[in-house]
């Protein structure tokens, strides 16, 4: 008897990578911890899109439920944001909830001020039933399991029968894990690689196709299993390091499942419901008496009938490829693009198809070398030197900008008067934003629809040990607090900022500046050029050096803002302004507006709406202030 093999047919025409797995993604691991003792045949299985903080440093996602219904945790929060903020954790049903609880835990572990100062973190676990061949009520995953998964995640995957995959069937076959991957190259040279990894959990033996050949058919034996209903799902995850945005990873993730080429070749048949989705109109969010601004990141229908169109993605398809209908079948693609210089997991170029628009917000107090009352005053010599430092730091940011993909930048000087850099000084790509009085003070130019703000030659905020510390005017506020938190400039105009949408995205100065706005903007970059020793002494980086680290942290910043949304700070209205002047006498001055109530002999306290009015009553009583100079 002779026995012939055939060599199973290859799926597309591209090249495989290296590996021919999810892994040939640069920086993307996988690990699998699995669990085979008696009636327990499960286990979980984590994809790590880079190996550093994924809460940190975010990269783009999109999701899609082609259809049906699972049991996963974290897939509203994906969808709107567009970014992971955890490894990619698979398991059982119900080992969601152990799994979930792990990412968190191991998130505060990580970022002790997760859920306080810090925003909360977005868990990421996906599951299919493996109740067929495990005995599931046993819920034998636990946390530890997780984190020994984490630890194990390497470039070579585990396939078959291992992990998440450890009790799944497919086709009435044992099913489980599995990993491929495609280079793509474009005509200008470039080259790309998509990976991809399932966890495969469906299918009846008769509908088993390979290569569109009906091979459940040929190996139907009349030992075959009994036909029973479909009613399986299929996890599908796709990475990649092509620069595409969370709406294109949202595209991918719909050609993975709803193109069903690659997954008809194994009849895996769904029937897709329609989600588009129906929204009344509201009123903006931001400020619910006045017509809408039409934002650039806000995509909800206004009262006023002046708002954006929502994104395309709201309007899917209403039928797909007929067939059997899975019980759920759902798709993730995330990008991970990596910096060559410094391995970090994001690329220095912008969304394809979408402008980078940043602002520079440059104060000169906490520019490097800058560390006396003279230097940051017209008319000395020593303010004429401090406004070229000033003016180079802003160029620096500028360069680091543009390097890292920005399409449009506008610098805003914003110290004092607000014109203090000579404008033919700085970078000619920059548009300067000078002089005063403006509504928007230190952050004009947020009303242009910006994608970042940066804050170079920030000082802390008064009352602080940083250099020149204080907040808006010396003379007149001794304190400012919003809502009962006590803020200096950058946390009270990058509140204004985040009214518009614009997350801060990076920081300079000293570094009781940094340690006081870190918690207000964990997503941004801050560079420290300088360390306060007193209120007019510190140890300073060379203007060069800090040029150079302002230079780099923009770059870095910019291009995190154009991988991933990051989201703004924002102060919910209505606003309690608590001040603290510098003198009884102040008091008494700023008391004569009606709503300003006077607290004690220095403090003083009135209500706003929303931050744009609070800063502009700020600004009102600073300028008040000078009647008593």
């Amino acid at each position: 008897m002779t026995t012939s093999h055939t060599q199973p047919p290859r799926i597309g025409q591209l090249a495989s990578g290296a590996r021919d797995a999810i892994t040939d993604v640069a920086g993307v691991t996988v690990g699998s911890v699995t669990l085979a003792d008696d009636g327990v045949q499960t286990g979980v299985t984590v994809i790590r899109a880079h190996a550093q903080d994924a809460f940190r440093h975010k990269v783009p996602a999109g999701v899609v439920v082609i259809n049906g219904f699972g049991k996963s945790v974290g897939l509203m929060q994906l969808e709107e944001l567009g970014q992971l903020e955890t490894p990619i954790a698979l398991t059982n049903t119900f080992s969601v909830g152990a799994l979930a609880q792990a990412q968190i835990a191991q998130c505060v572990r990580d970022n002790p001020e997760t859920g306080r100062t810090l925003p909360t973190v977005n868990p990421l676990v996906l599951e299919c039933n493996d109740g067929y061949l495990n005995d599931i009520q046993r819920m034998a995953v636990t946390a530890q399991h997780y984190e020994q998964a984490l630890r194990c995640a390497g470039e070579v995957v585990e396939q078959g029968s291992v992990g998440a995959g450890r009790g799944m069937s497919s086709f009435q076959y044992k099913g489980g894990i599995g990993s491929a991957s495609r280079r793509v190259g474009l005509a200008d040279g470039t080259n790309y690689t998509v990976g991809a990894l399932v966890l495969s959990n469906f299918g009846v033996r008769a509908n088993l196709l390979w290569g569109g050949e009906p091979l459940g058919q040929r190996l139907a034996t009349g030992d075959a299993p009994v036909q029973r209903a479909e009613k399986g799902s299929i996890i599908m995850v796709l990475a990649t390091d092509a620069p595409l945005d969370a709406r294109q990873l949202h595209r991918l993730a719909w050609r993975a499942g709803a193109g069903w080429r690659a997954l008809a070749r194994c009849s895996a048949t769904a029937v897709a419901t329609s989600r588009s989705r129906s929204r009344r109109p509201t009123p903006c969010r931001i400020f619910p008496t006045r017509p809408c601004r039409a934002l650039p990141w806000c995509t909800r229908p206004c009262s006023t009938g002046f708002s954006r169109p929502p994104p395309t993605a709201w309007s899917r398809p209403s039928s797909m490829r007929s067939g059997t209908p899975a019980r759920s079948l759902g798709v993730m693609a995330t990008t991970v693009r990596r910096c060559a210089t410094c391995s970090r997991p994001w690329a220095h170029e912008p969304f394809l198809s979408s402008p980078m628009k940043i602002l520079i917000s440059v104060d000169i107090e906490g520019v490097a070398g800058v560390y006396h009352q003279e230097q940051v005053r017209a008319g000395n010599v020593e303010y004429e030197r401090a406004r070229r430092l000033m003016a180079a730091e802003a160029n620096a940011a500028i360069a680091g900008a543009f390097d890292a993909g920005a399409t449009e930048v506008y610098v805003n000087d914003s110290h004092g008067g607000f014109r203090n850099m000579p404008p033919d000084l700085l970078d000619a790509r920059a548009q300067a934003i000078q002089g005063k009085p403006r509504y928007l003070g230190m952050v004009a130019g947020v009303e242009l629809g910006l994608n970042g703000l940066c804050c170079i030659g920030y000082h802390s905020r008064a009352q602080g040990r940083g250099i020149l510390a204080h907040t808006i005017n010396s003379f007149a506020f001794s304190r400012v607090s919003m809502n009962g938190v006590e803020l200096g400039e950058a946390g009270i105009y990058g509140a204004l900022a985040g009214a518009y949408g614009v997350p801060v995205i990076a920081a300079s100065g000293d570094n009781v500046f940094i340690s006081e706005n870190r918690g207000l903007f964990p997503h941004a970059e801050f560079v420290q050029t300088k360390r306060a020793t007193g209120l007019t002494s510190g140890i300073s980086l060379s203007p060069e050096q800090s040029c150079a680290a302002i230079k780099a942290g923009v770059a870095r910043a910019v291009a995190q803002a154009s991988s991933a949304q990051l989201p703004p700070f924002v102060i919910q209205g209505p606003i309690t302004v608590d001040l603290v002047t510098q003198s009884p006498m102040l008091a008494d001055l700023f008391c004569q507006w009606p709503t300003l109530e006077r607290v004690d002999g220095l403090a003083v306290r009135f209500t706003a709406p929303e931050i744009e009015s609070a800063v502009r009553m700020l600004n009102c009583l600073s300028a008040m202030s000078s009647m008593l100079k």
